[in-house]
């Protein structure tokens, strides 16, 4: 499973939207929607965050990123 795969997975499982998913993060719902299809990566910072709201180990999504 892609990073984008992962984020968007674990953001549905958790009822949330990518609006309500980027409002937490301080991004554009933009931003979600380019992640999950894996145009683009989220930063270090938001990579942490990302592991405490979609409640997956920082690790995983790290080394996701790193693909």
């Amino acid at each position: 499973m892609s990073l984008g795969e992962t984020i968007r997975t674990n953001r549905k499982r958790l009822g949330l939207t990518q609006e309500c998913l980027a409002i937490q993060l301080g991004v554009s719902f933009q931003a979600v929607s380019y992640w999950e299809r894996d145009d683009k990566r989220p930063g270090p910072g938001n990579l942490l965050r990302l592991s405490e709201l979609l409640e997956i180990p920082a690790a995983i999504l790290l080394r996701l990123a790193a693909q």
